[in-house]
């Protein structure tokens, strides 16, 4: 779901509150811890890493 959260913010214009809304009613802090743990995993996570650009290719390349 952190993750989900990570790429909504990176690859849409929507709030945190807008995301929160998305996410079936989270509190837009909720969405904002969960997109900073994944940017600090990013930073010393290569399997992570890994895993976001697999997603991404599938889901900007459809």
């Amino acid at each position: 779901r952190q993750i989900a959260m990570y790429l909504a913010r990176k690859h849409t214009d929507l709030s945190f509150p807008e995301l929160g809304d998305r996410f079936g009613g989270k509190d837009h802090t909720t969405i904002m811890h969960g997109v900073s743990k994944v940017q600090n995993e990013l930073k010393i996570n290569e399997n992570l890493q890994n895993t976001i650009s697999a997603i991404e290719k599938n889901i900007l390349h459809q």
